[in-house]
């Protein structure tokens, strides 16, 4: 399978497995509240004569329906245009900050070299799409909310300010050669980042969504900080060559995936405390810092690239701990297991 084609498969599972975890409903709802009852003549229902209340009165009474979203004419900024209730914002030169109305959609475009020079500022809009198009776009910090946000850093050097994102679900794409040099967050329900050309997320990347949580590093000497992973299910790919540089620490509440399988990836440290851990190593000299799993239920490690796992493995887990070491020279230093089972063949546990 070729790189472009595996971006394409990457980018798939973390959007199935996003829309799987949620059935997000893009649309969103306004309700008012129920008409309260009250008498009409006399004292209100529930109470004496006297006027003492002696029940509970209802609070729904008091409370006024939600106002109305904006109109987009009345919020948009200059510079903007409104389709559909949304303000779109496009800047083709040297822009300054941006910052996008509160209540309603808003799509900000950067569309030629060097524009979009100050922050982007998409957190109190319903719905986020910020599309940075040509080199050395998006200089600026992106902050977004609302039901969802879209970053795409699409070209050469885009997006070098950190990317925070607590949107409903958060898809951020960075598929320009270096594009993401800093910090990306995600605190929203569900959270994709694919890093998906060369060099692109220089920075860490941290996802604490309380949904799932998908990042895919697909580009030569992709994704060199750390990766850290919470929520209830992580998925972490290292797919080419020199991938993943930096620690990948996983604690998410069900289920985390690491697979390596780009040469040499995963070089640094996978640490892994969930419910159940599974860490593929597939490909020559991957995962030299050898994985170290500290599952509540499952422990699943295999290295089948020659070289690969060449550091100690670990596995502590009141469960099994499964291990399969099948590479040239993979392993060398065996298995430190302290399980209640341990299923790794003919490794050397060789725990003090």
């Amino acid at each position: 399978m070729n790189r472009r084609a595996r971006r394409i498969a990457g980018l798939a599972i973390g959007a199935l497995s996003i829309l799987a975890a949620c059935g997000l409903d893009l649309a969103g709802s306004l309700s008012s509240s129920p008409d309260s009852e009250g008498g009409i003549d006399g004292a209100p229902e529930g109470s004496s004569e006297s006027g003492t209340i002696d029940g509970p009165l209802d609070a729904s009474s008091d409370e006024a329906a939600p106002p109305p979203p904006p109109k987009c004419e009345d919020v948009c900024p200059d510079g903007g245009t409104c389709v559909d209730g949304g303000c779109n914002i496009v800047c083709p030169g040297a822009c300054g900050d941006v910052v996008c109305p509160a209540g309603i959609p808003c799509s900000v475009l950067c569309p030629n070299a060097d524009s979009c020079a100050g922050n982007i500022d998409c957190s109190k809009s319903t719905r986020c799409e910020i599309t940075c198009v040509d080199n050395r776009s998006c200089k600026g910090s992106i902050t977004c909310s609302g039901s969802t946000c879209t970053v795409g850093c699409n070209d050469p050097d885009t997006c070098t300010g950190t990317i925070e994102c607590d949107a409903g679900t958060c898809n951020v794409s960075c598929l320009g050669d270096r594009a993401c040099t800093k910090t990306i967050t995600c605190t929203g329900n569900d959270c994709t980042v694919g890093c998906l050309d060369p060099d692109t997320c220089q920075g860490t990347i941290d996802c604490k969504s309380s949904g799932t949580c998908a990042v895919t590093c697909d580009g030569d000497r992709a994704c060199t900080k750390a990766i850290t992973c919470s929520g209830k299910e992580c998925n972490v790919i290292c797919s080419d060559p020199d991938t993943c540089q930096g620690s990948i620490e996983c604690d998410a509440s069900t289920s985390c995936s690491t697979q390596c399988i780009g040469d040499r990836a995963c070089k640094s440290t996978i640490h892994c405390a969930t419910t159940s851990c599974t860490t593929v190593c597939s490909a020559p000299d991957t995962c030299a810092s050898g994985p170290h799993c500290e599952a509540k239920a499952t422990c699943t490690t295999t290295c089948s690239g020659d070289r690969a796992c060449n550091s100690k493995l670990r596995c502590t887990t009141p469960g099994t701990c499964n291990a399969t070491c099948t590479g040239s020279f993979a392993c060398p230093n065996g298995i430190c297991c302290d399980a209640g089972t341990c299923a790794i063949g003919n490794l050397a546990n060789t725990c003090p």
